[in-house]
């Protein structure tokens, strides 16, 4: 935790109000007092908590935390947002980073399937426009049902859907995923699925990613589940209020431009007429733009969805063949399609990572413009053997001054 500026807990299992001083004093002692913020997310630790009758107090389960220590931008600000709270399930902090909005989740999605839907239904997305989300936790699925599951399984798909379009409109990504899109590990007890995740902000990936990992827990330290970091660190930008820029990719599609030319149409007449035509063109921008924004999110997630679903049609025709109720060519069918919209999906990530290294590639650092080294100076080519056997010579001249402030040198080739 010392190494960390954000720690996310999932089954805190507090037994109650004394065991959660007794976790906030520890934590004080390892960080420092008045140095870290501690958000907890467990009734059991109100002392107004009665326990019901049928309750196991032994074998406790669930409860979620957000621990933060002092160098995290906007620590002063930090508030959790108990009014968000789903009791042992789900929390939120938020600060500001300077003018921007920037809110931090904690997930332990339902370990029974038949509850994850209402669950990821039930999260909010009503956040301001240009907020920033991290979401950290255990989704209990996999979000990639062939990549993050040893075994594809049918109940991994239960909720998916849900908790895709909840993290498409947070705007999110999965860092570890972007940069490792072929590769596979798993996070769960069984290790048979990655069900950990650290999701953030797109830009901020972009723009601030350093590294990302899974690693099990040493053996004194308890839980089954491996434990996921993520490194971001912003040393070439300030933070401000987020900026949105239209992709050029999403006047592609002849939906949006149809709709952009139709409201310019009315716009038009509106606008000849009307008194102040400033302030009508200024709100036609803010529709518009808040329109494109929508498209653009809808867009984003499209390609998850579209691979998503496809996966859930694939994975019913198997069952359906392997009980005798369809044939061999539906499967081959839906095959066909699960692989295309694949193909879409993994060309779309390999937009995203483009853009990812072309941003790298285009910082000026340093070791860029380092001088050359000495080395270069002290070893000159004086000859050369070509491929007919001849032994090529180069003899330098001296250096010529042509001017005052043009200093170039000449180099004759001679063979022997």
């Amino acid at each position: 935790m010392r190494k960390a500026n954000i720690v996310a807990l999932q089954e805190t299992k507090l037994k109650d109000s004394h065991h959660l001083s007794t976790f906030t004093y520890h934590i004080q002692h390892a960080l420092g007092h008045g140095k870290c913020f501690i958000a907890v997310n467990d009734p059991r630790a109100n002392p107004e908590y009665a326990p019901a009758l049928s309750e196991d107090t032994a074998h406790r389960s669930g409860g979620v935390a957000l621990v933060f220590d002092d160098t995290v931008p906007g620590f002063r600000d930090l508030r959790h947002m108990t009014e968000l709270d789903v009791a042992y399930k789900y929390m939120v902090v938020n600060t500001h980073w300077q003018e921007t909005p920037v809110y931090f989740h904690c997930v332990y999605a339902p370990v029974q399937p038949t509850e994850r839907v209402a669950f990821y239904d039930s999260l909010p997305r009503d956040f301001p426009e240009d907020s920033i989300h991290v979401v950290m936790g255990d989704l209990n699925l996999p979000l990639d049902l062939y990549l993050d599951a040893d075994k594809p399984h049918h109940v991994h798909t239960v909720g998916r859907i849900n908790c895709l379009e909840w993290l498409a409109a947070l705007r999110v990504t999965d860092a570890w995923r972007m940069h490792h899109d072929e590769d596979r590990t798993y996070s769960g007890p069984h290790k048979t699925t990655r069900l950990d995740y650290i999701l953030a902000d797109t830009h901020l990936v972009r723009d601030c990613y350093v590294s990302s990992d899974y690693k099990r827990p040493d053996a004194h330290v308890a839980g089954d589940h491996a434990i996921h970091t993520l490194v971001l660190e912003d040393t070439h930008q300030t933070m401000g209020k987020g900026y949105w820029k239209l992709p050029k990719e999403l006047l592609q599609y002849h939906q949006v431009r149809e709709a952009i030319a139709t409201e310019a149409s009315r716009l038009l007449v509106v606008l000849r007429d009307a008194q102040n035509p400033g302030v009508v063109w200024h709100a036609w921008k803010k529709r518009t733009r808040r329109f494109l924004q929508e498209a653009h999110r809808h867009v984003k997630s499209h390609f998850s969805r579209e691979k998503t679903a496809s996966a859930v049609r694939l994975a019913e025709a198997r069952r359906l063949h392997s009980e005798g109720l369809s044939n061999l060519q539906d499967i081959e069918e839906e095959e066909k399609i699960f692989l295309e919209s694949e193909d879409m999906w993994k060309l779309y990530y390999s937009d995203l990572n483009f853009d990812v290294h072309a941003s790298k590639n285009e910082r000026s650092t340093t070791h860029f413009f380092r001088p050359p080294t000495k080395v270069l100076y002290k070893t000159p080519v004086r000859s050369n053997s070509s491929p007919t056997g001849r032994v090529l010579c180069v003899r330098m001249t001296p250096l010529l001054q042509i001017e005052p402030h043009a200093v170039v040198s000449f180099v004759s080739y001679g063979e022997n």
